[in-house]
């Protein structure tokens, strides 16, 4: 069966994932819910939370599983899951967006968004 690492997306939690989750445990697949930094359960302090922090944590996930993945991002994530295949494709990892922003910088956008975004984001 296939492993799936699921992120969340802004101002969520790994606890968003938690239907998914069981259906594709229920399906025998074996499945990792990540918790960003400074998001869920994860303590990281608001200041030190950027984008670098975000693929560094997928990173350090990924490294563990001996299978090939299945990155499954949500909302802003998009960019988080493309890096992460971009900086690791020995890992053969395929990913699936979901309603995911792909461009690192939206020039309307950037002006609302600005102050919630992680460092580096925008």
């Amino acid at each position: 069966m296939s492993t799936y690492i699921l992120i969340h997306g802004a101002f969520q939690g790994k606890w968003c994932w938690e239907k998914v989750k069981y259906s594709l445990e229920q399906k025998n697949h074996h499945v990792i819910a990540v918790d960003l930094p400074g998001s869920g359960e994860d303590m990281t302090p608001p200041q030190e939370v950027t984008l670098k922090s975000y693929t560094d944590k997928v990173i350090a996930v990924l490294e563990k599983v001996d299978s090939p993945v299945i990155l499954v991002g949500h909302s802003m994530e998009g960019v988080v899951i493309s890096q992460v295949a971009e900086y690791l494709p020995e890992k053969n990892t395929k990913a699936c967006l979901c309603f995911c922003n792909c461009a690192a910088k939206w020039p309307k956008s950037s002006r609302y968004y600005g102050r919630w975004w992680p460092k580096g984001y925008l």
